[in-house]
């Protein structure tokens, strides 16, 4: 959009390298991420 904020576009165009570093940087933060990402998706099955 010509008017959008350039704060917030640099923001979402760079969202998932700040994700990533914010939660998979550290071999800790990694496990913990992916742990609970199993947690959540364990009552879903492959066609969820």
């Amino acid at each position: 959009m010509k008017d959008e904020d350039k704060a917030w576009t640099n923001w979402l165009d760079n969202f998932h390298s700040l994700y990533d570093s914010a939660n998979y940087s550290s071999p800790l933060q990694s496990w913990m991420m992916r742990a609970s990402h199993k947690l959540l998706e364990r009552p879903f099955g492959t066609d969820d």
